[in-house]
């Protein structure tokens, strides 16, 4: 395979050393290396070590995982019939994979002061991913309901470049505070249950509205960290294939009956990437900046940290 590095730096990214981690680093600005004590010492203090996680031993971690593979397998089973011969093929083919236990690591935000790091857990080859990948295709079919869905910078650029702004016009972006890991599961579904209410003429019909597939794999992710192994005790399954769209349309449904609505004046535009948005903001008499900070904190236990209003921001690198 092809490859930009000298040897000399291969060799040195390759070799293999007990002082230093070399890890990718957030929004792909490169490789970063850390102390390998100091990095494992942050991963536990500011994340594993907290409320949000229980560590588990071995045998139980294996034990649960087999249980919870089992419980897919009954749902995917129960509802196999309502499966078109595509699907139905590609869980065949992908239920006799090798699987192996999630693993969990962090990604050095170097862009960020002090050092911060973004959780990850990969997910590739485990099983419940099987299920978890079928429903993140399924999901791509909600998408429509979701106005504030943005899906990428070219996106973006189109739909600023007709926008006429009054003077009084200014600019804002937010980012959401561990995003996952507060978005309960009960939160989640009821946001879902509602949408289909909501929308029920504008989704297929054959949309898969069962959600025992989605609790199951939101309240049993176990993963590994070295050689400890963990279970997350709330919120979205962290790096579930499904977890983006997941996490996108139930905090979109907040967004289409309490914000869009209420704000529809003063939001110029506004749009989200998962856990950022960026908009537009205009003020009128009756509604301030400070009531839309409270209305987007009232989604359970999401909170947003939303900048100040301004005339230059980033939002999707740009």
């Amino acid at each position: 395979m092809y490859t930009s590095l000298t040897p000399t730096q291969k060799l040195a990214l390759n070799k293999h050393s007990t002082e230093f981690i070399i890890l990718p680093t957030d929004k792909n600005l490169g490789p970063a290396i850390m102390n390998r004590d100091a990095y494992i010492k942050q991963v536990l203090t500011e994340h594993l070590c907290t409320t949000s996680y229980l560590q588990l031993n071995s045998t139980i971690a294996v034990h649960q995982i087999a249980h919870t593979k089992q419980r897919l397998i009954e749902a995917f089973q129960a509802h196999r019939h309502t499966l078109t011969q595509p699907e139905l093929d590609f869980f065949t083919r992908s239920f006799t994979n090798r699987h192996r236990i999630p693993i969990f690591y962090r990604m050095p935000k170097v862009h960020k002061t002090p050092l911060q790091l973004r959780p990850v857990v990969s997910c590739i080859n485990g099983f419940p991913s099987i299920l978890s990948t079928w429903l993140d295709f399924r999901m791509h079919e909600l998408l429509h309901l979701i106005p504030s869905y943005i899906k990428n910078s070219t996106e973006l650029i189109h739909g600023l470049k007709n926008l006429t702004l009054p003077q009084n016009a200014r600019l804002f972006n937010a980012d959401a505070s561990s995003m996952y890991t507060n978005i309960d599961t009960r939160t989640g579904i009821e946001a879902f249950q509602h949408l289909f209410n909501l929308y029920t003429d504008l989704i297929p019909e054959d949309f898969p509205k069962d959600f025992t597939t989605l609790d199951i794999m939101m309240n049993n992710n176990i993963f590994s960290f070295g050689d400890t192994f963990w279970r997350q005790l709330q919120g979205t399954a962290m790096g579930t294939p499904a977890a983006p769209l997941y996490s996108l349309i139930t905090y979109g449904y907040h967004e289409n009956t309490c914000i869009l609505n209420t704000y529809h004046s003063n939001l110029i535009y506004y749009k989200r990437y998962i856990d950022d948005i960026f908009g537009i903001w205009v003020d009128s008499s009756n509604l301030s900046l400070e009531n839309f900070k409270t209305s987007v904190n009232q989604f359970g236990r999401l909170r947003w940290n939303i900048e100040d209003l301004t005339t230059s921001t980033t939002f999707l690198d740009l």
